[in-house]
């Protein structure tokens, strides 16, 4: 598995161009970037100057459809607003097409397998479908949801030769609707013989048991799902965690497999070959998964609790593998009890509003616990955690490799071979500290009864576990010995015996603030620094009492002492002033102004040697305080605050973190930043859109920060100037498209629900394309097959006709087909395999089905239940209703 940094300060969405390896993202940032996936670079950016919420992408015509995002305090009538555009896959910058369609925001877009329609849900609740004509004409609106439009897919009869006949479509609310392409409602019974085109909706008879077990969880429910099989589908939820199952999954005491990566829900997940991405909202994080056949530990316990048996990644390496045949003959000799069900059913508990349109395929025959016939394994991540952490960025050994942390990941990143080695955690990451002698790292997590986790670098193997009792570890540091461990955690300070895992000793600090807290070069001694306050702690066996420094001798004292570092064996601590103190044992004895803004880092080495930093410079000092050289990071390109700090003396190397979710490598002979661009590249802030590129190994990425980030070879990023939740790369990988807008429009520039196209076939990342039919953000946007239709999502869902002058594309026709009117926004929506059809998840938690062409919703599920769809995004659906918790029912 990988976990790649998107560059986008809130990635929305992204799609995948198959074809040419690449992937399309888009982000509130206004950014569609293009990706490489396997060099994991960005190949080309183009900034749309407004938030992006969706994108799709056309394969056949290598078009890109984007989505913009519209402030939800937007009043705006004009019609004429761009809400999507359709992008040329081979060259972002070149907009074929400006669209218009839904007056908010943009949800979720996809085009149709055959190319004739592209499909847009929006927050308005309705689902837009648009001819990939000349101008992409409306076809029609799709009005039923009663929230924003969650997903939705493309479907079409068994014995039809055409395909985009229908749409099944899912709000946020839980609501699964059936539409035709014309937007003509139909009934689910009606559908029943459908093949859709992808599986993108959650509400859906085929996740009945995935909702029924997220239910039993009371804090988690479903939010995306695509399938890896005929087998098996994945199953993203609320808490970051993926669960691989049967497809269908009918059943809550089904087998799964669990794997953790994200921090917050999962927004999104896409395959692509053997290659599976998965897109968190609250990490800026776009995780690369590799597929394989699953095989079988055969040492399996059943679960203790209902009968789950749930494979973790932490302990997969202890078992033998045997063969798939082998573990389903162990398995059946399992008893899996139903009498729980048959108790809790008796309830009647009221049903979720998508449970209402779920039916089963007609040639569904009932199992219990089938083995899901696929597996994640984590390849990288592109990201770094620069916002909710702190010292969480550090060189190791030679200076060769850097460690930090990323949602409930630590990293080990060696630079020699461009490698990542990856441990998880239960909780989000909030500290690191490293013991560079020993090798080992402490990680200091969100929830106190997780507690803080050793773990040895060289191997990235759990060494031990020190419970916590306090709230959250803010601050960790290993003493010279590496055997003790200070932690603060709200307002505790605690000391463990990491090799007996034991806790020495533990006060309050009665501190209104502390800010910074280490072990002194002195032995049984601390130091904390804060508000008003630097103390000096002094521990004898479990007792610790502290001195407080009068700071009254400096003059003009500071309010706040931000962070700790040494000259030798002398304290220096940083100040909110830019003042660096130097102390005398317990004396302040000189102060040096180092920056004119607040020291957020101070990182020392042995021969009194030290580097500091302030919010966008970075200063080295000899052990007699004499600055040796002074970098202004803007000057070289970094657009946000330090947050981390971290340097090598060795190889004179300086590694930052920044707020900007990027690391950055600069030498400390003259300042220059030793790469091309950061060594980590990410989004700076969530929430965020994937895209993957139908070759496999490219992917995009938007976010709220206003960038496009491909990532390939080249890792090309591509300032949009406006936020963006939404991308999804055209069928043939030549165009992306990408939904701008954000749910709070907070700068002028922001243009929620528009759209564009951008030409990501060549290096120009041209628009080629570009709409705005909604006044909201654009949630999702999704491809049609054949590459001549898009969906985009925001309050409604605008189905788009695209047709291309030239190809590759210079310019792309937009002609809005037609437009899902919803009571709620859409949030996923699918194709079906015919592009007749649009599956639609809404904020409502609705599961709707739709005609794409006509817009018209097909209210009988039973009519939808045999569709076969070309994407697998709706949360709300049969093949997961087991996945989802009792509290998702209303």
């Amino acid at each position: 598995m990988g976990c790649h940094s998107t560059c986008h300060s809130a990635l929305t969405d992204f799609t995948v161009d198959t074809l040419n390896d690449k992937i399309i993202t888009v982000g509130e940032d206004g950014f569609v970037r293009l990706w490489d996936k396997d060099a994991r670079v960005i190949l080309q950016q183009h900034n749309l100057e407004r938030g992006l919420s969706c994108i799709a992408y056309n394969q056949g015509a290598d078009q890109v459809a984007v989505g913009f995002c519209k402030s939800d305090n937007c009043c705006s009538s004009d019609k004429t607003d761009v809400a999507f555009v359709i992008l040329c896959g081979n060259d972002l910058t070149n907009i074929i097409h400006h669209g218009h369609n839904s007056q908010k925001t943009l949800t979720v877009c996809k085009f149709s397998n055959n190319g004739k329609f592209v499909a847009f849900g929006a927050k308005d609740c309705g689902i837009y479908i648009h001819s990939i004509d000349k101008d992409f004409p409306l076809v029609a609106k799709a009005r039923g949801h009663s929230a924003p439009i969650l997903t939705f897919d493309f479907g079409c009869a068994d014995d039809s030769p055409d395909s985009a006949s229908f749409i099944r479509s899912n709000s946020i609310n839980g609501e699964a609707l059936y539409w035709s392409t014309h937007a003509k409602k139909q009934t689910p019974l009606s559908q029943r013989h459908t093949r859709w085109e992808s599986q993108s909706c959650i509400f859906g008879w085929y996740l009945e048991g995935a909702h029924d077990l997220c239910a039993e969880e009371n804090s988690t429910c479903i939010t995306s799902c695509c399938p890896l099989s005929d087998r098996s589908i994945v199953v993203g939820d609320s808490s970051g965690r993926l669960r691989v199952l049967p497809n269908p999954a009918r059943s809550k005491d089904t087998v799964y497999l669990q794997f953790s990566t994200h921090h917050g829900k999962v927004q999104k997940i896409e395959r692509c070959g053997d290659t599976l991405y998965t897109l968190g909202s609250d990490d800026s994080c776009l995780c690369m998964w590799k597929v394989s056949s699953l095989t079988w530990p055969p040492t399996m316990p059943p679960s203790l609790y209902n009968d789950h048996v749930i494979i973790d990644e932490k302990k997969e390496d202890q078992h033998l593998s045997v063969s798939l045949a082998l573990a389903t003959a162990q398995m059946e000799d399992l008893d899996f009890s139903t009498s729980h069900a048959e108790k809790t059913s008796s309830t009647h508990k009221p049903l979720r509003p998508w449970m209402r349109s779920i039916v089963p395929p007609s040639n569904y025959t009932p199992q219990l616990g089938p083995l899901p016939d696929g597996r994640l394994v984590l390849e990288r991540i592109h990201g770094y955690d620069g916002h909710n952490a702190k010292n969480n960025l550090h060189y190791i050994s030679s200076g060769e490799s850097i460690v930090y942390s990323v949602g409930k990941t630590l990293v080990r990143y060696d630079e020699e071979g461009d490698t990542q080695h990856f441990r998880s955690v239960e909780g989000r990451i909030n500290c690191l500290a490293v013991h560079q002698e020993r090798s080992l790292c402490a990680i200091g997590q969100e929830d106190a009864e997780q507690g803080i986790v050793i773990v040895a670098l060289k191997t990235m193997n759990y060494m031990s576990l020190c419970k916590s009792t306090a709230k959250g570890i803010q601050c960790l540091d290993f003493d010279e010995s590496g055997r003790f461990l200070l932690a603060l955690g709200g307002n505790r300070l605690t000391i463990y015996d990491v090799d007996n895992e034991v806790m020495i000793a533990s006060t309050l600090t009665h501190a209104t603030e502390t800010l910074d807290v280490r072990f002194t070069t002195a032995a049984n001694t601390l130091v904390e620094v804060g508000r008003n306050l630097v103390r000096l702690w002094f521990i004898k066996g479990s007792d610790m009492r502290f001195e407080e420094v009068d700071m009254s001798t400096m003059q003009n004292p500071t309010t706040f002492y931000t962070c700790v570092g040494w000259i030798d064996n002398d304290l220096i601590v940083g100040a909110s002033t830019g003042d660096v103190i130097r102390f005398a044992g317990v004396t302040p004895i000189s102060k040096i102004k180092a920056h004119t803004s607040k020291i957020t880092n101070i990182s020392s080495v042995a021969g009194g040697t030290f580097a500091i930093s302030a919010a966008n410079s970075v200063k080295l000092y000899d052990s007699k305080c004499r600055c040796i050289i002074a970098v202004d990071t803007e000057v070289l390109g970094v657009r946000h605050q330090i947050s981390s700090l971290s340097w090598h003396s060795d190889t004179r190397k300086i590694l930052i973190g920044t707020e900007g979710n990027e690391v950055w490598e600069l030498s400390s002979k003259d300042g220059s930043n030793i790469n091309d661009g950061p060594l980590v590249s990410a989004h700076a802030s969530s929430p965020m859109a994937i895209s993957a590129h139908p070759n496999g190994t490219t992917f995009a990425t938007v976010a709220d920060d206003g960038f496009l980030r491909v990532w390939n070879d080249e890792n090309t990023s591509l300032d949009l100037a406006m936020p963006s939740r939404a991308c999804a790369y055209s069928p043939d990988g030549r165009m992306l498209a990408v939904g701008f807008g954000k749910p709070v429009k907070d700068t002028a520039k922001t243009i929620n629900g528009k759209w564009v196209i951008i030409d990501v076939s060549g290096r120009s990342y041209c628009i080629i394309a570009e709409r705005r039919d909604s006044r909201k953000f654009i949630r999702e946007m999704k491809w049609y097959s054949n590459g001549d239709r898009l969906a985009v999502g925001s309050d409604k869902i605008y189905v788009y006709q695209l047709a291309s002058e030239t190809n590759p594309a210079l310019k792309v026709d937009i002609s809005l087909v037609s437009t899902i009117d919803m009571n709620s926004p859409p949030i996923h929506f699918d194709f079906s395999k015919d592009g007749k059809y649009l599956r639609v998840n809404s904020e409502a938690n609705e599961l709707m089905w739709f005609e794409a062409d006509p817009a018209i919703r097909i209210s009988e599920a039973s009519l939808m239940k045999d569709t076969e769809w070309e994407s697998d995004t709706c949360v709300f659906g049969w093949n997961v209703q087991g996945t989802h918790h009792p509290r998702d029912r209303m």
